[in-house]
């Protein structure tokens, strides 16, 4: 993980999902404190032998032990689902568990080149923590796209 050099990180160990890998970092920048949550889930497949219902079962579990606090939290990463297919039964189960604790994505246009959104950025919906300018930005070193967000709010 790169980051400015005023910007104190700390990588923290945490329980570890069969479904997907994350890495769990604090951040803290003058009077402002966030839990930062690093997520990648690898695309479900009979080879893998990861299931998306499998999947749902520790994402679930994951959210309810990050809402026991009371700080600032931001969850990004590749999650492999097409959030841009609101009508999809997976993606409404996905926001539907996101919808339950107070949580929202803020990224709504592809993320996959010329394709579908696939990498989030997640905060409370209540959180001051991101301003309203996610964006996407092409890059032309990887097949996914690259999210920026211009600048972080005060939250804590």
């Amino acid at each position: 993980m790169l980051f400015k050099s005023n910007l104190k990180v700390k990588s923290l160990e945490t329980h570890s999902f069969d479904q997907f890998e994350h890495m769990y970092c604090t951040m803290v920048l003058k009077d402002t404190c966030v839990d930062l949550f690093v997520v990648y889930r690898p695309p479900p497949s009979r080879a893998s032998g990861l299931k998306t219902s499998d999947f749902f079962n520790d994402w679930s579990i994951f959210l309810d032990a990050q809402m026991l606090n009371s700080r600032g939290i931001l969850i990004t990463g590749d999650f492999n689902l097409h959030l841009d297919v609101p009508d999809s039964p997976d993606v409404m189960r996905f926001n539907n568990l996101l919808d339950v604790p107070g949580l929202k994505h803020h990224v709504n246009e592809p993320t996959l080149m010329f394709s579908h959104t696939l990498d989030l950025l997640i905060a409370r919906d209540s959180s001051r923590l991101l301003c309203d300018d996610v964006a996407v930005v092409e890059t032309k070193l990887f097949q996914q796209n690259m999210l920026k967000q211009n600048c972080f709010k005060h939250c804590c």
